[in-house]
């Protein structure tokens, strides 16, 4: 199989993959009590004081070099009434596809062109197959100039948005699939690190992340192909991923949802 059939493979897997949103979210409970309440002075960002596992690395404080932290619109959503749902209606999601503008990408990505995505996708949210209003994940290709060349990929996917202590809960069973897979270059991080609820990166190049305003919280997965910003030196491609543009990609979502609680 040809590179660009793979690649074409891959991104159909991909893409099919993002019909089933891994946050499997029921009844509030705690998050509904959370969300009833009223702070007295209101955080504005998560610390890293919490940190539960001892292991967990720091955020690289390294030179970001050329790459800018954005501003997103702080999205404006709440938790039914009632306890009846611990998601957020899919309707007051964004859409990936208009999520990040050109200046943002340019930030994250400052030695790159990303225009438009190429491919987008829906998602589906409950158990019988509800597909979402928008799109949940979405595909920027990165062209090379070269006759016959691969085009390097970034992928965003919004995997759910709901009450906080649903989302970290979920995503925590996920990372604790990852430690256990021992994978060499894999990079977790203490809880807080980047002004995140939670973050990871590994060394496959896959990014997650919970950014949260402490009712509501949004999981985010990003994939970067490992020759995305250095052709040519995929070791050096890591380290600017590492360094660089996964650290201003979590603290331009964090402006999503900034803490308040």
């Amino acid at each position: 199989m040809t590179g660009s059939r793979r690649r074409a493979a891959r991104t159909t897997r991909l893409l099919a993959g993002a019909a089933t949103l891994a946050v499997a979210l029921t009844a509030c409970g705690d998050g509904d009590e959370q969300a009833q309440q009223t702070p007295t002075e209101a955080p504005t960002a998560w610390t890293t004081a919490g940190a539960a596992n001892p292991s967990d690395k720091p955020g690289e404080t390294g030179d970001r070099g050329q790459a800018k932290v954005g501003k997103l619109d702080a999205l404006q959503v709440s938790l039914p009434e009632g306890g009846k749902s611990a998601m957020v209606d899919p309707n007051t999601w964004p859409d990936i596809q208009t999520l990040l503008n050109s200046d943002q990408l340019k930030g994250i990505f400052p030695s790159l062109s990303l225009g438009n995505p190429r491919l987008c996708a829906f998602g589906t949210y409950n158990s019988v197959g509800g597909l979402t209003p928008k799109n949940t994940q979405c595909s920027w290709e990165v062209k090379r100039g070269v006759i016959g060349s691969d085009a390097a990929r970034f992928r965003l996917q919004l995997r759910g948005i709901g009450a906080d202590s649903e989302v970290v809960k979920s995503w925590d069973g996920v990372r604790q699939t990852y430690r256990g897979e021992n994978a060499a270059g894999d990079n977790f991080y203490v809880d807080g690190t980047y002004g995140a609820r939670r973050v990871l990166l590994r060394q496959s190049g896959l990014g997650s992340f919970v950014v949260s305003d402490g009712q509501v919280a949004a999981w985010f997965d990003v994939s970067m192909d490992d020759n995305l910003l250095n052709q040519d030196d995929p070791a050096k491609n890591n380290e600017a991923v590492r360094t660089q543009a996964f650290p201003t990609l979590v603290e331009t979502f964090v402006t999503l949802l900034p803490r308040k609680f």
